[in-house]
């Protein structure tokens, strides 16, 4: 049993989108890490710093080295992170004579972060593409409903009658702020993490700014004013974003939810609908109350991501 329903093979696909959690698997992670160690092999090549064939075997190797996951785990238990172990392997498979270049100038916090970058590049696929189509739907569902009145409400007590398109259009005007604030932030989460066990491109010399952009043009990242080790606000900006994202679910899906209650259908429909609609497959609540509870969950791991 998982202790994060998330990480269960049963409950996981419940409670998250497949194509995120699949970016965040323990493969994906490795696959990510191998992914900028061939990078950074291939930019130290094209820029004369280690031989050219070695960097083309670096990254042959890393896209073919079967990473033994058992002895990574085992590493990372004993040494708290996968990178020197991922490396060990990395190296044997690349060969002496091209595996002493692997990982050359890096740290571990490199290699590390920028993964964990690309990974939520790829996690932001998804979720982009679903905001953008519950904005487009919510869009048309105000036009439509522009002239439909219903009670108002102020305290829970009906007032004075609103339209109900005012009412999606209320829905829909912080999803539209939420993916502006994704856009601007995305600069300075998306970004290359390589400085070196210092932070300071030693290992590459003169050539360290150059490698650093080439490496960023590589990988699809941006470039950050300075290596980040040990500055988490990118991330933690991102954990506040999703914090921000799912409340504005919170007004409207408990009234969805409410709903699917047979005596709120009632009130609406009437008793003989309702006693009919049992003719037919009747809307399933289960999906609407897990991801009130993701919501709920993104909301309160917010403050550990600040801390990361």
């Amino acid at each position: 049993m998982s202790i994060s329903p998330s990480d269960s093979s049963i409950f996981g696909s419940s409670f998250g989108h497949p194509a995120v959690a699949a970016a965040f698997s323990d493969q994906q992670s490795v696959e990510y890490m191998l992914r900028v160690e061939a990078a950074l092999a291939r930019v130290l090549g094209r820029q004369g710093l280690i031989p050219e064939p070695a960097a083309a075997r670096v990254a042959q190797a890393a896209s073919q080295v079967k990473v033994d996951l058992d002895r990574l785990r085992a590493e990372t238990e004993r040494a708290g992170f996968p990178v020197a172990e991922l490396v060990r392997q990395l190296r044997a498979q690349a060969g002496d004579e091209a595996g002493e270049f692997v990982h050359w100038g890096a740290t571990t916090q490199d290699i590390l972060d920028t993964a964990r970058v690309l990974q939520i590049q790829e996690s932001l696929q998804p979720v982009e593409l679903a905001m953008g189509k519950l904005i487009t739907r919510l869009a048309e569902l105000a036009e439509r409903q522009r002239g439909q009145l219903m009670a108002g409400r102020t305290h829970t007590q009906q007032a004075l009658p609103i339209t109900f398109g005012y009412k999606v259009a209320t829905w829909l005007a912080p999803l539209l702020r939420h993916r502006q604030r994704l856009a601007e932030l995305k600069p300075r989460l998306l970004v290359l993490q390589l400085g070196g066990p210092v932070g300071t491109l030693a290992a590459y010399g003169e050539h360290g700014p150059t490698v650093y952009k080439a490496m960023a043009q590589e990988l699809g990242l941006a470039l950050a004013a300075a290596p980040w080790h040990s500055q988490r606000d990118g991330f933690a900006e991102f954990a506040g974003w999703l914090s921000l994202l799912t409340p504005a679910f919170q007004e409207w899906l408990p009234r969805i939810h409410e709903r699917g209650m047979d005596e709120k259908n009632a009130e609406l429909y009437g008793t003989a609908a309702i006693q009919e609609s049992r003719l037919e497959p009747w809307p399933n609540p289960n999906p609407r109350v897990r991801f009130r509870s993701s919501c709920a969950r993104t909301a309160n791991t917010t403050s550990s991501r600040c801390a990361a």
